[in-house]
């Protein structure tokens, strides 16, 4: 089985998870990955690092289906993260934590070091995405969560 990566690596958008449309809460801003940056320069809009450690964050990027792909690949959304919990919305629906050996898998996924989060969006691509990632640190750690990476992975 051969597989095939595409880096999502920008334009990213962030905005705090207690804010809405609706209730007029914070206007996205751009944002790089990682996320949050561990330092940041003045003039960026990235969110300080001591700002993420205590509140939950959605980061968002919109992305096209990739083309060439078939019914016969699996197409896993995949996020290195640090130290937190990460759950993951493609165009509005919430998306299962991939894992082969789950009967059930859960929604989100908490990470306490570095690794590699995959979420199964084979089914659920449309021509135009919109990805929101929910960030939120774990509270029994010191340091904030961190998105360090995003990418698509096609299995053939």
């Amino acid at each position: 089985m051969s597989v095939h990566r595409i880096r999502l690596v920008g334009p990213w958008e962030w905005r705090p998870v207690h804010s809405s449309s609706a209730a007029r809460g914070p206007e996205r801003q751009p944002c790089r990955l990682p996320f949050p940056a561990l330092e940041s320069p003045a003039s960026s809009a990235t969110v300080p690092q001591s700002a993420a450690a205590v509140q939950p964050v959605w980061l968002f990027r919109r992305f096209h289906r990739p083309t060439g792909i078939d019914d016969s690949v699996i197409v896993l959304l995949a996020v290195e993260v640090v130290n937190g919990c990460v759950q993951l919305q493609l165009n509005g629906v919430d998306m299962p934590f991939h894992s082969p050996n789950m009967v059930e898998p859960p929604k989100a996924s908490a990470v306490l070091e570095s690794d590699w989060v995959r979420f199964d969006v084979t089914h659920s691509l449309k021509e135009f995405n919109e990805l929101q990632i929910l960030v939120a640190p774990d509270e029994a750690l010191i340091k904030p969560a961190r998105v360090v990476a995003v990418c698509l992975e096609m299995h053939d």
